[in-house]
């Protein structure tokens, strides 16, 4: 069910046949791996802070592009800089990390963040609601439409 309304709120906001998505704190790559079976018709990245966990999704999951990058640190070097979908697996800073993802949101697009608490969920929601941004919870999770 998530899946469709995810594909159908950017599916007529995009003519472009060259779909992205993004997957931070991909860890060993199973993550992005599903994510990649759930939207094919994205191109996935899966970014990590972690070398020898990139280096083991670099080798078992060869469809997608794995990357080393800290995106709370370092500016996401990938010659695509807008992304359909960017689900955040793993996070460090909430705030820092939410305002880094969000840059890299193409209009339309969705951002699907895995909070680690019910803390955090209240963090993010007072926070989208204090920008006046649309956003869903489901459980843990929470999605952020720009």
């Amino acid at each position: 069910m998530i899946k469709t309304f995810i594909l159908f709120s950017f599916a007529f906001q995009h003519q472009n046949p060259s779909l992205f998505g993004l997957n931070i704190g991909c860890k060993t790559g199973e993550t992005t791996k599903k994510l990649s079976t759930q939207y094919p018709e994205l191109k996935w990245y899966g970014i990590d802070t972690d070398q020898q966990k990139i280096s083991i999704a670099q080798k078992r999951y060869h469809q997608n592009d794995y990357l080393a990058i800290d995106i709370e640190k370092d500016n996401l070097n990938i010659k695509n800089d807008s992304f359909q979908i960017i689900e955040v697996s793993e996070y460090k800073d909430l705030m820092i990390n939410m305002e880094r993802a969000l840059l890299r949101l193409s209009k339309g697009g969705i951002l699907i963040y895995n909070c680690k608490d019910h803390d955090d969920v209240y963090k993010l929601r007072n926070q989208m609601m204090q920008e006046k941004r649309n956003y869903y919870i489901i459980g843990k999770k929470i999605l952020i439409f720009k």
